[in-house]
């Protein structure tokens, strides 16, 4: 990564955004992004996306972003419970068959 862009900071929507290149201690092993939001109250890290060679610090802000936005609407949305999801997944109840108009009134040949 030595021409590729570093560590860096941003502001978006009165959010600081701390980004970091980060190595596992594994050799071989993905280099990864990592971010952390000042005004997280969780003090949470996260680790969206694997670095690219073509990374620049403007399409890495706008990743980030991105993820940031998708997870900010993860968590606004309500939890459901495993008998709720159970409940959404079965299949509808079935009518039972209707019979054709001629065998209902009974023809008579």
């Amino acid at each position: 990564m030595s021409e590729q862009v570093q560590d860096f900071a941003f502001t978006d929507g009165g959010n600081e955004f701390v980004c970091t290149v980060e190595r596992s201690h594994v050799p071989g092993r993905p280099v990864w992004w990592w971010f952390s939001v000042a005004s997280d109250t969780r003090g949470q890290r996260y680790a969206p996306f694997h670095t690219q060679p073509d990374d620049t610090k403007e399409n890495v802000k706008q990743r980030i972003l991105e993820y940031y936005d998708r997870l900010l609407v993860s968590r606004a949305t309500p939890a459901t419970s495993h008998w709720q999801q159970r409940r959404a997944n079965r299949p509808a109840a079935v009518p039972p068959a209707v019979a054709p108009a001629a065998e209902a009134q009974g023809s008579s040949t």
